[in-house]
């Protein structure tokens, strides 16, 4: 799951470190898993969607403030 997490956000992370550059942000990412909910076996394209609606989110708030 880790190597998911590390590769999904790997691939979708240019458009947020941008965003951060633009404001003169640093931003560290931390993803928690919970160990009950993330028992199963997680599929690329389900972590992929996951990590991009994350990111979204957070690109979102970036531009607002």
């Amino acid at each position: 799951m880790r190597r998911l997490l590390r590769e999904a956000y790997r691939q979708q992370k240019e458009h947020i470190e941008s965003l951060c550059q633009e404001q003169e942000l640093h931003l560290r990412c931390v993803f928690l898993i919970d160990g009950k909910r993330g028992a199963r076996q997680s599929s690329y394209p389900e972590v992929r969607a996951a990590v991009g609606t994350i990111l979204k989110t957070l690109q979102r708030t970036l531009k607002e403030e």
